[in-house]
């Protein structure tokens, strides 16, 4: 985000609803799992200027409500239903020297709100609910902006928590547990440059999930280190604007024992179209995600296949 604020005092906000329909085939058995969810997502941020024009102070705000059902494509069924608002708030002094090289340090926080899930199989309702939790890490990072290209590093400090949760099952019993939530390391390079009448910009970096997070019975962590990428480009036009992003990332989990649809290699494509300015004014899009990958061990043998849609409507608001 830093590579889109400027050195004088910047407020902006944005707001957006995407629904996604997706599937994931597991072989064998051969079976089809269906997953749609309904996302809400809005981030605002501001940076003002402090006296002498050289530091200032940024801001900004990530909220994400989720509401995710999922089942079998064929009987027998077994329906699951997700609830998830987490908010991440990040905070970061700056120093802009006169040559326009930015250093900015702060920080980051992820606070989960509430999160609950419940599955409905055909002999029995299990319901899961989850305490609040709240985690901070530090950050840093050093941004150089031009006139025609700009471009920097990051790196973002790892913090790990645990919170109880319940599981409630139909017959009345109850169970509860700890589990653990992460803030993983990572560290990239940012960039963004113009080009005739074409606008990129790229992320590519490196997350250390394997710093900790959620374990098996045996202690073991689930998730593993993984590499990311992300390249976007703007091309204007007499209508607005035309934006496509193209976005991978690796597997994720430690071993393919842990191997699921959520933790396998994806990529994925979005296309928008936008009235305005990339900052400024309306845009609705459409995004499509493919991913594959498999777990292999001797009591269970199985690949995944999953492919996502999802329709996006967005607004900037000036602020």
């Amino acid at each position: 985000m830093a590579l889109n604020y400027k050195r004088a005092s910047h407020f902006w906000s944005r707001y957006e609803l995407a629904g996604t329909d997706s599937s994931t085939r597991t072989s064998p058995p051969d079976s089809i799992f269906l997953d749609r969810k309904i996302e809400s997502f809005f981030v605002c941020g501001g940076e003002s200027a402090l006296s002498g024009g050289n530091t200032g102070i940024r801001a900004n705000l990530k909220v994400l409500h989720q509401i995710q059902k999922g089942e079998e494509e064929e009987a027998p069924k077994t329906p699951r239903e997700r609830h998830l608002l987490k908010t991440e708030p990040s905070a970061d002094i700056t120093f802009v020297n006169h040559k326009g090289l930015e250093l900015f340090a702060g920080l980051q926080a992820l606070a989960i709100v509430s999160e609950s899930s419940e599955v409905n199989s055909p002999v029995t309702t299990s319901r899961i609910t989850y305490s609040p939790v709240t985690l901070f890490a530090p950050r840093a990072g050093l941004i150089r902006r031009g006139n025609s290209w700009s471009g920097g590093f990051y790196y973002n400090h790892w913090r790990e928590s645990t919170r109880s949760f319940e599981k409630v099952s139909g017959d009345g019993s109850s169970l509860s547990g700890t589990s653990y939530v992460l803030i993983p390391s990572s560290y990239g390079i940012v960039g963004a440059f113009n080009y005739q009448q074409l606008y990129f910009e790229f992320d590519i970096g490196s997350v250390h999930a394997g710093d900790g997070g959620e374990r098996t019975e045996d202690g073991n962590l689930v998730q593993d280190d993984y590499l990311r990428a992300w390249f976007s480009m703007y091309l204007p036009s007499s209508l607005g604007g035309f934006r496509s992003a193209l976005a991978w990332q690796s597997i994720s989990y430690a071993d393919n024992a842990y191997a699921s649809p959520e933790s396998i290699a994806m990529t994925s494509l979005r296309l928008d179209y936008m009235s305005g300015t990339p900052d400024d004014g309306f845009y609705t899009g459409i995004i499509f995600a493919y991913g594959t990958g498999g777990t292999d061990i001797t009591e269970y043998k199985a690949r995944f296949r999953s492919q996502a849609l999802a329709f996006s409507l967005g607004l900037f608001i000036p602020i």
